[in-house]
């Protein structure tokens, strides 16, 4: 063992007394753990992590297996074992679930690879400040204590600096002290720093595929640290077709799992020749276990496999400075390593002064990392004064708003002075670590860095330039389509199919791995798994595709299970096809993956299953009650989604309901029983601040929620596209249904007010504009102004009509109509009416409140929400091939009383009620001839025909068409394949089945599956002409 960490923790070598080892990444505390599983150096060690038991499910053979070592997924109200020569492995989050008093027990808190404290800033800046300020506090308040807190790190940043300042203000700088270990290395390893002079991406994608190969036929294992995980799947393939099908490519990032996942926290590369990798990487990594048994390397030989790293610094996906590419190569530790650095084009044309050869401020940051705030040391000029980087001041906060919304009784005034002190201070720590880190940052990313840190850490450093090389050959293949072809493969294998059957039970959970025997990158087969191991309460499932398909395969399995849990195993699996066929469009979003389709499917589903998206809900049901007052919001309704438009851009629906939340905010605080009720009226009296927090709160709820688009004005001030919003609507389950009533509400009730209330303001607003027009273009000013007359009577027209938009749209085109307004009078009176409209507001301000009053009311009742029900799901009666383009066709040419009749002998729905009655969007409706929306409702037939279009069968039901289908085919002419194929004639079973026909051939949209000689359409039947022709056929017989 080489490693700090590994040192640190490890009972052979540790220091004496309790450790608190915090790492940054759970990668390093997984690997601690395969150590320490396989280590004969026994001692007491516990392990802490989220994600901690399923590591220690990977690391058992069996599930009797004894565990090794004590473990927890949280620190959190944790009582720590009192071993005196404990360690505890956890990451930096869980200190600040460790109270002062537990820490005060621990000899040495380690703060292994300390570095990310300063690198980590970009995306967790606000725990880094939090951890930081907990351990200044625990060593300001337990001065007395033992505890000694080490920084630890082979390439140190800016956070020494930073800590020693912080120290010294809290005048503990006696306490701070800095440690140098200068290490001796038998071997050097060699960093070349690469100009690539140029800035296409196909180019350097090409040096990069080149230098792998080179490396990979040098018999080195490669990393390749690519920072886009997305995009890796894709790169496999095409590393393996532009040099070798045989070249085995492993991923690892946060979240991987799988051989290659296994093989990195066990120390080894083992059998993969290419890792493609995130910065997940770059960390506490140790490599050092290639090509030697267990007993080698508890006998402490060295492995002798060879390594090399390549990094891009020119392409967007990913962003190495030199002190990450120091930390790779030193996860490699047996030091055999060799590194390509690509450097960006470092001279290019300035555009600001074409008679200079080149950029000098552009190549001065490539080459020397000259910036801003580190000119004055880098320049040659000393005369040059420092640029210090400006603090970040905090944002105005409003900290608990939500709470104080949801119960005002129930916050305490301390609470919010206590947040916003300590966001200072974390800001403040921030602050302090940008300052010192802008002057460091572009020079670790340039030339001059890398060679400097290089030689700092015992490397060979090489500076050469690389020529362009000739393209390799291109993939031509859509990846997209080549993915799609997979899941469809997949979905339709009937192996894989019984194991997603048997998927909802918990023991009989599996994940696919490849079997490696496909190894062309364009291949889109899946066939011949199973079960090759039992491992960590799921089946490992082998399977023969391509390995850079397994992400998206097991994805698909994982999203197929939350279908099950929702809707069973036969409906999970016919909805994935409806999503897979291009025939259906069962989303409002235009995409072609078919995965994007799936996971965009799936995000419908937390709308309900929490109720943490309240405000989105209640903007979607203000929207929906505003749709039919002619306000200029159009509402479509289709069978997969609702979509609202607000085309009147003068209405600001979001401006109004930011006002009913600042007037619920007062309101509830002035009845409110709360002592400290006057501080939280002042905490919450900016208004301005308010409406920003509560409209990005809004926006963020409505992106989860729908599809949601923004009103949007082009540069001259023309509405560019307005507000809209697409609802996608969910197929219904029983489960869903109970998932709406079963949540926890204990808000206080806002400001009363009732739909009719709102109803009775939007009568008085017409009456009020009534008054304005006549006060405005009275009997004697039309008298005095014929051309008024006319103006007068459209406006009147719109008020009486109670048609806002159409009165909005009037006055709008006399004021955009030169010859018009330049009458005597017209400018002026249309000017005032259009001041008077904003007496509208009135209307909307009492509409949201009753919106809000009326959810309040619902969810504290447990009543079921409508709303909810009528548009985040689909009709209860809505059936998936309605929406198959394959299952509509023109239809013009039957006779549809040939159609009834059948349906009369067929089916007993809709012909024997006395009163029929059905459900529809806007309610439950009853069929008869004196109801004028009885004429509008249908419903869909299933129509069979046979290869000459002939009708032989009709019903209202999918499952008996099927069941007659399979009879008559079996009986008579068998099913014959779109691809040619025909199945085996067994009465009952495969095809001729109907359950299975239903399942898997009745939507299939692959060929293979599709029948051919027969075909299934879909027929709308009105049922008021049909109920009438049932009606006559009733009493013929009677």
């Amino acid at each position: 063992m080489t490693g700090k960490n590994s040192i640190t923790g490890n009972h052979q070598y540790k220091m004496p007394g309790r450790i608190l080892l915090c790492s940054p990444y759970t990668s390093i505390i997984n690997q601690a753990a395969y150590d320490a599983w396989h280590s004969n150096h026994k001692g007491p060690k516990l392990f802490s992590h989220s994600d901690i038991g399923s590591v220690i499910g990977n690391l058992k053979k069996s599930d009797d297996e004894t565990i090794r070592f004590d473990y927890e997924k949280t620190l959190k109200g944790k009582d720590l074992p009192i071993d005196e020569e404990l360690v505890v492995y956890t990451t930096y989050n869980q200190i600040l679930n460790t109270p002062f008093e537990e820490l005060a027990t621990q000899k040495y808190i380690v703060i292994d690879e300390s570095h990310s404290l300063s690198d980590g800033l970009g995306y967790r800046a606000d725990i880094i400040a939090e951890v930081i300020l907990y351990l200044i506090e625990f060593v300001r308040r337990k001065a007395k204590a033992k505890t000694k807190i080490i920084f630890m790190s082979g390439t140190p940043n800016v956070e020494t600096h930073v800590v020693q300042d912080l120290m010294q203000e809290y005048k503990l700088n006696h306490l701070y002290q800095r440690v140098i270990i200068n290490k001796k290395y038998k071997f050097k390893p060699t960093i070349h720093l690469t100009h690539l002079d140029t800035n296409n991406g196909e180019q350097r994608s090409t040096a990069v595929i080149r230098q792998i190969h080179k490396y990979y036929k040098q018999g080195r294992k490669v990393v390749h640290i690519f920072n886009f995980k997305d995009k890796m799947d894709n790169y496999t393939k095409e590393i393996q077709s532009k040099l070798s099908s045989d070249i085995k490519v492993g991923l690892f990032y946060s979240g991987s799992n799988g051989e290659c996942t296994n093989n990195i926290l066990e120390g080894k590369f083992g059998d993969y020749d290419v890792i493609l990798t995130t910065t997940y990487f770059i960390n506490g990594i140790n490599i050092n276990r290639d090509g030697i048994t267990e007993d080698d390397f508890l006998a402490e030989k060295s492995s002798t496999q060879k390594y090399g790293v390549v990094i891009d610094l020119g392409k967007r996906h990913t962003t190495i400075n030199a002190s990450d590419a120091v930390q790779a190569m030193n996860r490699f530790r047996n030091r055999k390593c060799h590194t390509t650095v690509f450097f960006p084009k470092m001279f290019r044309t300035d555009q600001n002064n074409i008679s200079r050869k080149f950029d000098c401020n552009y190549s001065g940051r490539v080459l020397l990392g000259i910036n801003k705030y580190n000119n004055h040391l880098l320049s040659q000029d000393k005369s040059l004064t420092a640029v210090i980087k400006k603090d970040k001041e905090i944002e105005e906060q409003m900290c608990h708003l939500d709470e104080i919304r949801n119960n005002p009784d129930e916050v305490r005034y301390n609470d919010i002075v206590e947040y916003r002190k300590k966001s200072e201070n974390k800001q403040d720590i921030v602050n302090r670590l940008e300052k010192k880190k802008c002057i460091y940052e572009d020079w670790l990313c340039s030339l001059d860095g890398y060679h400097f840190m290089a030689k700092d850490a015992g490397f060979l450093s090489i500076i050469k330039n690389s020529h362009i090389s000739e393209p390799l050959p291109e993939m031509t293949e859509d990846q997209i389509s080549l993915e799609n072809e997979v899941i469809r493969s997949f979905l339709n294998n009937e192996k894989a199919l019984m194991y997603l059957h048997n998927h909802l039970d918990i023991d009989k959970r599996f994940i696919m791995k490849a079997s490696g025997v496909i190894k062309n990158p364009f291949s889109s087969k899946t066939e011949n798994f199973i079960v090759t191991e039992f491992k960590n309460n799921k089946f490992i499932l082998g399977g023969d595709f391509h390995v850079s398909y397994e992400r998206a395969i097991n994805n698909l399995i994982t999203h197929h299970l939350q279908f099950t849990y929702w809707y069973g195993p036969d409906k999970a699996i016919e909805i994935l096809r409806y999503l897979i066929n291009p025939e259906v469009k069962l989303l409002p979003i235009n995409t072609n993956s078919y995965l994007k389709k799936i996971t965009s499917y799936l995000k419908s589903y937390k709308a309900f299953q929490n109720f943490n998206r309240l405000d989105g809900l209640n903007y979607l049901k203000f929207y929906d009650f505003l749709a039919d007052k002619n306000l200029g919001i159009k509402k479509e309704v289709f069978p997969t989604y609702i979509s609202y438009t607000n085309t009147n851009p003068e209405i600001d629906i979001k401006e109004i309901w930011a006002l009913m939340l600042k007037e619920k905010t007062s309101y509830l605080l002035d009845n409110s029983y709360n002592s400290d009720k006057d501080n939280l009226k002042e905490h919450t009296k900016n208004e301005v601040l308010m409406k920003k927090i509560d409209l990005e709160n809004l926006d963020s709820q409505l992106d989860r929620l729908s599809i949601y688009k923004p009103l949007k004005y082009s540069k001259s001030g023309d509405v560019k596209s307005y507000e809209s919003i697409k609802i996608p609507r969910i197929l219904r389950s029983d489960k869903m249904m109970l998932a709406l009533n079963d949540h926890e509400y204990n808000n206080k009730e806002p400001e009363n007010c009732t739909y009719e209330e709102s109803m009775i303001e939007f009568e008085s607003v017409w009456s009020k504009l009534n008054v304005k027009l006549k006060t405005h273009i009275n009997p004697k000013l039309r008298l005095k102004h014929t051309h008024l007359i006319e103006i007068y009577n459209n406006l009147k027209e719109a008020i009486d009509q109670k048609k806002f938009q159409k009165l909005n749209d009037c006055i709008n085109s006399l004021l955009n109509d030169p010859k018009k307004k330049s009458l005597p009078k017209v400018a002026e009176v249309i000017l005032k009416l259009k001041k008077d409209l904003k007496t509208i507001n009135t209307f909307l301000l009492a509409a949201c409140k009753a919106v809000d009053n009326n959810t309040y009311k619902k969810l504290n009742q447990k009543i079921p929400m409508e709303f909810i029900t009528q548009t985040l799901f689909c009709e209860e009666d809505f059936q998936l091939a309605t929406i198959n383009k394959r299952f509509k066709a023109n239809l013009k040419e039957i006779n549809q009383y040939d159609v009834y009749n059948i349906l009369f002998k067929t089916s007993e729905m809709y012909k024997k009620s006395i009163r029929l009655s059905v459900n529809t969007p806007k309610g439950r409706i009853t069929i008869n001839s004196s109801n004028p929306e009885a004429a509008k409702i249908t419903k869909p037939a299933y129509l069979i025909f046979d290869h000459e279009v002939k009708l032989l069968y009709a019903d209202f039901s999918s499952v008996e068409t099927c069941s007659f289908l399979c009879t008559y085919a079996y009986s008579n002419n068998s099913f014959v394949m779109k691809d040619g194929s025909i199945p085996p004639r067994i009465y009952n079973k495969g095809i001729y089945n109907p359950g299975t026909f239903l399942n898997d051939y009745f939507a299939n949209s692959s060929d293979s599956k599709t029948v051919s000689n027969y075909s299934i359409k879909i027929y709308n039947i009105n049922l008021l002409d049909y109920r009438n022709f049932a009606d006559a056929k009733k009493r013929k017989k009677k």
